[in-house]
């Protein structure tokens, strides 16, 4: 699917360019979408999921979501059906979802834990990025569905959870239900299926570094934690963050060299913004 979404982004940008999409050029749009698409697409659903676009330019990260959304939904485009940008959902269903992003946060009611940005990877949903916020005690709950070692007493865990930013980009399903959605798709219940616990697995194992023949691709040794590195995985495929920290001084505690993350806003440094957190409310 993935695959299929990008060999489509890279096609249409280099026939297409940044052409509007208005009269001929939606058709040769829509033809070329069909050619490349599973022959059983039916083509006047195709053409209602893209006809929304009439009008504009094609951008690449906007057409990237195209993509995604149609590569997403092969199974929706037939007779009767559109694949449309998300609004409402209609009915509940089982989606693959991948962890975007993590940020130490504190709930409404004052818990500790994180906050999450996460992408629908298929289903009516995709491709929206939705938020959602667990406690540390739910990270830790869900830490050995996604793969990590269970913590017996006595007993040193090969592969541990220690810190929320260890679940960025690893995948499970989520249960899209009617009912918690808003401004964006919402769930309660998650599972791991094989495929996505494979996905899992394989990640946890190419950051411990522990296992034969796997090595850091910036060349730390194991005592060099993946979730404390400041390299994003837009650099590194072991990241824990999207993007590598930029090192400049924090007024904050001083330090000369603090990470500061470039998505979060604010003259912090990371490790600053994290400390006030725990600081007690006034």
């Amino acid at each position: 699917m993935l695959s299929l979404r990008d060999g489509l982004t890279r096609k249409i940008l280099r026939k297409f360019g940044s052409e509007p999409l208005v009269g001929p050029t939606l058709t040769r749009l829509l033809d070329f979408l069909q050619e490349r698409l599973p022959k059983e697409t039916d083509r006047q659903s195709l053409f209602n999921s893209i006809r929304n676009l009439a009008g504009t330019t094609l951008e690449p990260g906007s057409l990237r979501m195209l993509c995604h959304r149609l590569a997403g939904n092969l199974h929706n485009l037939r007779p009767y059906k559109t694949v449309l940008p998300w609004r409402v959902q209609a009915c509940p269903e089982w989606v693959p979802v991948q962890i975007l992003s993590a940020r130490r946060s504190r709930s409404a009611r004052g818990r500790i834990g994180w906050s999450f940005a996460m992408k629908v990877m298929a289903g009516t949903p995709c491709p929206t990025v939705l938020r959602k916020f667990w406690s540390d005690k739910m990270c830790f709950f869900l830490a050995q569905n996604f793969g990590f070692s269970r913590h017996r007493y006595g007993r040193i865990a090969r592969y541990p959870y220690l810190n929320g930013r260890q679940l960025v980009n690893m995948r499970f399903y989520a249960f899209i239900e009617p009912e918690l959605c808003g401004d964006e798709p919402g769930f309660k219940h998650v599972d791991f299926a094989q495929g996505v616990s494979t996905w899992n697995t394989d990640l946890i194992v190419m950051r411990a570094r522990i296992d034969d023949g796997v090595t850091c691709p910036q060349s730390y040794p194991p005592t060099h934690s993946c979730h404390s590195c400041p390299y994003g995985y837009r650099e590194c495929p072991a990241g824990t963050h999207p993007q590598t920290y930029v090192e400049k001084l924090c007024p904050g505690c001083l330090e000369e060299a603090a990470p500061f993350d470039v998505d979060i806003p604010g003259n912090l440094c990371v490790n600053c913004q994290e400390k006030t957190l725990f600081k007690r409310r006034s």
